[in-house]
């Protein structure tokens, strides 16, 4: 009867604290990222250079790669996702998945998120418009965003795909 006791309570605290693991990271994903400059230097090396663009004003940006237990919770795509401002503290951090660190479309997922940061938005057509003038490159921001999981007929993909992009 003991035994049966200390299974059920090990179990119960496994639970509750595999539960509050979870709620937490949803919360201060931190808990659940390291920095990219540890684990990919060559991607941390890309989101430098595309830092030092003359058109991104904030410089205090730091990069993560994010290990949650589930997608990114935050973001349709699940490649990336930025915190700027939480609970008054003043912190732009962008966080990646694996799958985002391994992409040939870095570039586009980290100017992308830039423009969440820099434009103080998140109005998701104002951060692919952003990228587009980081990038300068429309097409290869629309072919990133494909890759990334949004499809042909998407909003963002259609306002890529016209002559010109609608004023910010």
């Amino acid at each position: 009867m003991r035994k049966l006791f200390w299974i059920l309570f090990a179990v119960v605290f496994l639970f509750i604290f595999i539960n509050f693991y979870i709620f937490v990271s949803f919360i201060y994903p931190e808990i659940s990222s390291l920095p990219l400059a540890i684990i990919d230097r060559h991607a941390f090396v890309v989101c430098q250079e595309v830092m030092a663009s003359p058109i991104v004003k904030r410089k205090d940006t730091s990069f993560a790669v994010y290990y949650g237990f589930y997608d990114l919770p935050r973001t349709p795509n699940g490649n990336a996702f930025t915190m700027s401002d939480f609970h008054g503290v003043r912190r732009n951090r962008v966080f990646l998945t694996p799958k985002a660190v391994k992409s040939r479309y870095l570039k586009v997922a980290v100017a992308h998120e830039l423009g969440h940061i820099i434009k103080a938005t998140s109005d998701e057509l104002v951060a692919d418009r952003f990228a587009v003038e980081l990038l300068k490159d429309k097409n290869v921001v629309r072919d990133g965003l494909l890759h990334f999981g949004l499809t042909e007929s998407s909003e963002r993909i259609v306002a890529l795909s016209e002559k010109t992009l609608p004023a910010q």
